[in-house]
């Protein structure tokens, strides 16, 4: 070891180039991998991911595969079969008072069902009872571990406090827990989403749709039912579904929902990186080739001395070793 790096010192612009040369290789790659595997391989925190589905209409003649349910629609897909739990939920944000600064706070409104789709229980509190979905109810609202943690200080006795959404008093009810996020790692707030029974706005989709279904049901199953009940739609609001030759419904399992059009881009990335790796790995072997060529009268002169081929091949080797070290 001590010869090696003697002989490391007496070239130190060939070690700062090939421990550079493969700091950026390993670095780039580790990077790229830790967001692939975030990505595509790390199970998501929820109970039973692999069952969890985004529900989609689709309109192809225009090339609209992602398009929000409507009230209506809402209504009449969560009587399918296929779901252990079915729910609708709306994004924006709130501005958050009463405790500090004013504070933006990217939330979510939601119907009964959205927790127990995802399958999480709250770290404090509870989440919504049905009563709160009630219109005209005092409002409630569930917090995020991280707005919890960051506005409130953590304080273990936030449930049953109240706290001003652009205004309006709410009670907290729930703080989740630190891995939950849904549907986006910003949403700090979670609110009742009330949806009338006998709604019959079919024209404002705004709604986002997830549902877990039940065990031994499949995607193709889900999917043919819930294109008859959209047909049932199509036979209530007829004057509304005539224009719409083409509309219908797909389901999304939750990964691949979450992954999108960056698996692609993903894989090519790594792709590119290992590739980087491997060139990194190219160069410092040629450079370590090209000093093993300046080398070569000591080697000679080691071996007439009477070095084994063996010894000769270990100094070398640990030559190359010794350059990780400092990775």
């Amino acid at each position: 070891m001590r010869y090696a790096l003697r002989q490391l010192r007496k070239s130190p612009g060939f070690t700062a180039v090939a421990v550079i040369t493969l700091a950026l290789g390993i670095g780039a790659t580790t990077t790229i991998y830790s967001i692939v595997d975030s990505l595509l391989f790390r199970p998501l925190p929820y109970p039973n991911p692999s069952r969890i589905v985004r529900i989609w209409n689709t309109f192809a003649p225009r090339g609209m595969m992602e398009i929000p349910a409507s009230e209506p629609e809402f209504l009449e897909y969560r009587q399918s079969d296929a779901f252990a739990h079915f729910a609708g939920f709306s994004t924006g944000a709130v501005t958050l008072t009463g405790s500090g600064d004013p504070l933006r706070v990217a939330a979510a409104w939601a119907t009964s069902d959205l927790f127990p789709v995802m399958g999480t229980q709250p770290l404090l509190g509870r989440v919504f009872t049905p009563d709160e979905f009630q219109t005209g109810r005092s409002q409630v609202a569930v917090l995020s571990y991280d707005l919890w943690q960051n506005r409130f200080g953590s304080n273990l006795e936030i449930i049953g406090k109240t706290v001003l959404l652009n205004g309006q008093s709410c009670t907290v009810v729930g703080v989740m827990p630190r891995n939950f996020s849904f549907p986006s790692d910003d949403v700090g707030v979670w609110q009742p989403l009330p949806i009338a029974p006998a709604s019959t706005n079919v024209g404002n989709h705004y709604l986002n749709l997830i549902g877990d279904l039940k065990p031994q049901v499949t995607l193709q199953q889900t999917t043919s039912e819930m294109a008859m009940l959209l047909a049932r739609l199509e036979g209530k609001y007829p004057s509304y579904y005539s224009g719409a030759v083409g509309i219908g419904v797909t389901l999304v399992p939750l990964r691949e929902q979450m992954v999108g059009n960056s698996r692609r881009i993903v894989l090519v990335l790594m792709a590119g990186v290992g590739f980087m790796l491997l060139i990194a790995c190219t160069n410092v072997a040629s450079l370590l080739l090209a000093r093993g060529e300046d080398r070569w009268r000591e080697l000679a002169t080691r071996a007439a001395l009477g070095a084994t081929r063996m010894r000769i091949l270990n100094r070398v080797a640990l030559s190359g070793w010794v350059l990780r070290l400092p990775l």
